[in-house]
């Protein structure tokens, strides 16, 4: 989130927040030069970016607003810079790790008398990092001193990210490949309709007669089908008989129905898709495409359609 200009409803922190607590990486940059709301989306994570521009006329890069910070906390983000240069840059409070702070030259416009200010923090989750300068990052200023460095290992930050999934960000949890595995031949055009769904997100599926050993799994079939994945469905606590039972739901009439459950193990995701009739897959598969199946989502690894 890069200096937002208009404020962040609490619906929209929650939604941020969501994304975190499930282990996904936040970066929050800005600088006290621009007009900026950030500050209703850190103070969510007990960040607080300063109003105050920092500068140093000892010690400088051509404008003694252009800080040199050299003094680094050990942490992955931090390692390989000796010396960094940033521009126009802001100090930030946080509840959590200091990873960069400033030497005694180094004042604040707004602050009286000398302390050390940190224009790189991470929050008290360590997986929100904040910084108090966006120059820094960009063109020519991005090839000064470390700063290319420091900019490769935020970029790695972001993208170590071990965030867990569930049925609503369907495909992506699907990790770039996957068997669609069908419980009878004659769903075959349903199997190929779902690939080519798949290959819009670069998601490399194929359709198998049998999964294959740690690949992410696609079952489609019909209630009757429900024996080939009775493992995967009983450790969800999913029952197919002459009633549907599920942890998360009332029992069910088939006639009518539709399951969409998800499943991690180890590092597989398995999606079974099951239904009483191949219209009523039809309609699954459709709801899989559009993203309409998100309506009938009643837990974060469980889809239900009842009988009408």
């Amino acid at each position: 989130m890069i200096s937002p200009r208009e404020p962040y409803s609490e619906a929209e922190q929650g939604l941020v927040r969501r994304f975190v607590d499930k282990g996904g990486r936040l970066l929050l940059i800005s600088d006290p030069t621009r007009t900026q709301q950030i500050n209703s989306l850190a103070e969510e994570f007990g960040l607080s970016f300063q109003p105050g521009v920092l500068y140093n006329q000892v010690d400088y890069d051509l404008n003694h607003r252009n800080i040199f910070v050299q003094d680094f906390f050990a942490d992955p983000v931090t390692e390989g810079p000796s010396q960094v240069a940033f521009y126009t840059a802001g100090a930030i409070r946080s509840g959590g790790a200091a990873l960069a702070y400033t030497d005694g030259n180094t004042l604040s416009t707004l602050v009286e008398g000398i302390e050390p200010f940190y224009p790189l923090v991470r929050s008290n989750q360590d997986n929100v990092l904040a910084v108090g300068d966006i120059t820094f990052m960009t063109p020519p200023q991005n090839t000064i001193l470390d700063n290319s460095r420091l900019i490769a290992n935020i970029a790695e930050f972001l993208a170590s990210s071990d965030r867990g999934f569930e049925l609503a960000d369907f495909p992506y949890f699907l990790d770039g490949s996957a068997d669609i595995v069908l419980g009878r031949l004659s769903l075959l055009g349903l199997g190929a309709g779902l690939r080519r769904t798949l290959s819009d997100f670069q998601i490399d599926a194929q359709v198998r007669n049998s999964e294959q050993p740690g690949e992410d799994l696609v079952f489609l079939g019909l209630f009757d089908d429900a024996v080939k994945v009775e493992r995967y469905l009983g450790l969800a606590g999913i029952q197919v008989g002459e009633t549907i039972r599920t942890p998360f739901s009332p029992d069910l009439e088939p006639q009518g129905s539709a399951l969409i459950s998800l499943q991690a193990q180890d590092s597989r995701h398995i999606l079974i898709v099951l239904a009483d009739s191949l219209e009523t897959l039809e309609d699954v598969a459709g709801r899989l495409e559009s993203g309409a199946f998100r309506d009938v989502i009643v837990s974060e690894s469980l889809g239900v359609i009842a009988a009408n």
